[in-house]
This record gives C-alpha cells, sequence and structure tokens, in this order.
C-alpha cells in the first residue's frame, strides 16, 4: 500500500524558499555545507536539501535548529512556526514550577526558634 505525501502549502514552500537564501547569504560566512548543517541536525544531507527545496515541510524543532545553526531568528524564514513556538513557550511557562508547588514544613518560627521543642 502506498501513501502519497501530503503538498505543501504555498506558506510551507514560502517558507522553504525564505530558509534556503537564508542558507544561500549566511554558508560561506559561517563556514556550512548542508552536510555540516545535517551533522548538527543529526540527520542525512538529503533531508537538509529537502527542507531547503520545499520537498519536506518544515516543524518547529527543526525550524528552531536551523535558526541556531544560521544565527538568525525562526521568524525570519517562517513566521507561522514562530509564532507556534511562542505559544508552546507560553503553555509551558504558565505551569507553576515544581519548586512552587511544593512546600516543605517550616520547623523554625521567624525568631529562629526551634518550634519543635
Amino acid at each position: 500500500m502506498s501513501t502519497k505525501k501530503k503538498p505543501l502549502t504555498q506558506e510551507q514552500l514560502e517558507d522553504a524558499r525564505r530558509l534556503k537564501a537564508i542558507y544561500e547569504k549566511k554558508k560561506n560566512e559561517l563556514g556550512l555545507s548542508q552536510e555540516s548543517v545535517a551533522d548538527k541536525m543529526g540527520m542525512g544531507q538529503s533531508g537538509v536539501g529537502a527542507l531547503f527545496n520545499g520537498i519536506n515541510a518544515l516543524n518547529a524543532y527543526n525550524a528552531a535548529l536551523l535558526a541556531k545553526i544560521l544565527k538568525v531568528s525562526v521568524e525570519e524564514f517562517s513566521p507561522s512556526i514562530a509564532r507556534e513556538i511562542y505559544e508552546m513557550y507560553e503553555a509551558v511557562s504558565m505551569q507553576p514550577s515544581l519548586r512552587s508547588e511544593y512546600e516543605y514544613p517550616c520547623f523554625f518560627s521567624c525568631s529562629g526558634r526551634d518550634v519543635l521543642t
């Protein structure tokens, strides 16, 4: 059984075009090749090429990695993924931290005297 890959949207294709343009502009300055980018991302060169050429869609994780490697903001090549990342950040940052959730009993009064004795 063969499943056809869903075609990329116009927005995804534009993201890929912007990403590739940034890569082409910065690769010499940063000493990058598709192979070195692939190594940093833990994938093959063909996978990076597929992202740059709009064959495979970018996701938030790959966009964040590529932004770090290219020393740019995700928003420079994908405003929609940048929004998605920001919304994830907001959802995580709204959660109470574990430290504020668990308070240990205090056995000393404000004066420093042991309350238990």
